[in-house]
């Protein structure tokens, strides 16, 4: 009914969707080819490989901070892309969308937070790996 229609909409919205059009003749009738994906999935999957390589990166991290630049210029990156796709896309001019904007700007403040670690302007401590499942090399303690 149209509870579940709104449902559905709200749920895997129109912008969630990359639609591409494409017009066939055939026959001289001519037939429209509609192809959607579900950027969800893709987004999903992007941000589980985000996650693996964390968790990778996280064993051999010396510094406080570094997650936080991985995550921000990660994410970022990944938001910047899947933006691109969307159909329903808030525009602030032509050609510059809203939310990729703002991917950028999470970028450059992940690029500015590494920076300011590496030069020293920016203090950070020791990394211990607190957040692993198993730091007993870096923290010396059993767990």
């Amino acid at each position: 009914g149209m509870g579940e229609k709104c449902l559905r909409k709200v749920a895997f919205g129109e912008s969630s969707i990359y639609t591409k059009q494409k017009y066939i003749i055939n026959n001289n009738k001519l037939y429209k080819l509609v192809v959607q994906i579900r950027l969800l999935f893709y987004e999903s999957f992007a941000n589980l490989i985000l996650f693996i390589l964390m968790m990778l990166v996280a064993r051999k991290v010396s510094k406080d901070g570094w997650m936080l630049v991985m995550y921000l210029t990660g994410y970022g990156a990944i938001r910047f892309v899947i933006e691109g796709f969307r159909a329903d896309s808030l525009y602030l001019m032509p050609g510059v969308r809203v939310s990729q904007l703002l991917s950028a700007v999470l970028i450059g403040i992940g690029i500015g937070i590494g920076w300011g670690i590496r030069s020293g302007r920016l203090r950070s401590g020791e990394y211990h790996g607190s957040y692993l499942l198993n730091n007993d090399e870096k923290s010396g303690e059993a767990q």
